[in-house]
């Protein structure tokens, strides 16, 4: 487990819970794991205690529907 890298252990927590890898953010002793290092570089060991956050996936919007949005309000608004 020490040599897996950072990405191999967001992967194991996407098939575990279901957030996906892209998504997610490490920290450890309040530094943000890069993915292309391992377990072993940053000295985590069994006891100690990892921090998850995981990034909210917005829904994409085309910008066609913002602009017909933007043109409703100014309607409204008389401009």
């Amino acid at each position: 487990m020490l040599e897996q890298q950072i990405l191999v252990v967001k992967q194991r927590i996407e098939a575990a819970y279901g957030h996906e890898a892209e998504w997610q953010k490490l920290i450890f002793a309040g530094k943000i794991l890069v993915d292309d290092q391992t377990v072993e570089s940053y000295n985590i060991t069994e006891r100690d205690f990892l921090v998850l956050m995981v990034r909210k996936v917005r829904p994409h919007r085309p910008i066609l529907a913002r602009t017909r949005l933007w043109s409703a309000m100014l309607h409204l608004v008389g401009g």
